[in-house]
């Protein structure tokens, strides 16, 4: 097989059943989009068990002969399971996208996409393509390169800070810091900062300029330190 596609909830419900509320124009559109995929001898289609869920869940408990032939019709498609990997992934990529909504004041329907994100995760950790009739996808899609950029300056950074010495916080420090908040006023993060930088004789380097004016020993801006 050249291709493996992961079919979307929306995709196989408008196609598939003829009873869910789908207008005429999606459904005709889904079985365009599915029909040649059903049809090619390339394309091995798939589904996860939260895809399954969402097909089965809209049927009545009463339509056991729909539920049935919905069933029937699902258990042809390969079933890809939902690792850790994949939830750990959807989780990642729910978070951007409402840290993208928060700091933009964007209104996003998160509730609706925390089902889209773990689609998109479990076609992305087991490198299927999402076929789909979510006008959102191309977003979702957006949104994972955002994730992806995210994740790689995260671990440039934690890779930058392993060449880092780190001191222990003593008590020697402890009673320092303490001895600089109370002259200072600084906040105690600040405080615990600058006591260590003066125990063990460090320039402190900061673009805090209170930090840097309350600071008891030597301390300079990043850009003065590049210079």
């Amino acid at each position: 097989m050249s291709r493996k596609v992961l079919l979307d909830t929306n995709l196989l419900v408008a196609a598939l059943d003829q009873d869910a509320t789908t207008s005429e124009k999606q459904r005709e559109q889904a079985i365009t989009t599915l029909m040649p995929l059903l049809e090619s001898d390339d394309v091995a289609l798939a589904i996860t068990p939260l895809i399954r869920y969402e097909v089965l869940r809209g049927v009545a408990w009463q339509s056991q002969e729909r539920y049935d032939a919905l069933r029937e019709a699902l258990a042809d498609f390969e079933e890809f399971d939902i690792s850790r990997e994949i939830a750990e992934l959807a989780a990642d990529l729910f978070r951007v996208d409402k840290l993208q909504a928060d700091e933009s004041g964007e209104q996003r329907n998160l509730e609706k996409r925390k089902f889209d994100v773990f689609h998109l995760a479990s076609a992305k950790c087991n490198d299927l393509e999402l076929a789909s009739q979510d006008t959102d996808l191309a977003k979702l899609d957006k949104l994972y390169q955002t994730y992806h950029l995210l994740a790689q300056e995260e671990s440039q950074i934690r890779l930058l800070c392993r060449e880092f010495k780190c001191f222990e916080i003593t008590d020697s420090i402890k009673r320092l810091a303490i001895d600089i908040r109370r002259k200072t006023a600084m906040k105690l993060p600040d405080s615990i900062i600058s006591a260590t930088a003066v125990e063990h004789q460090l320039t402190l380097v900061t673009n805090d300029e209170k930090l840097a004016e309350h600071h008891p020993g030597v301390a300079m801006s990043l850009e003065e330190l590049l210079r």
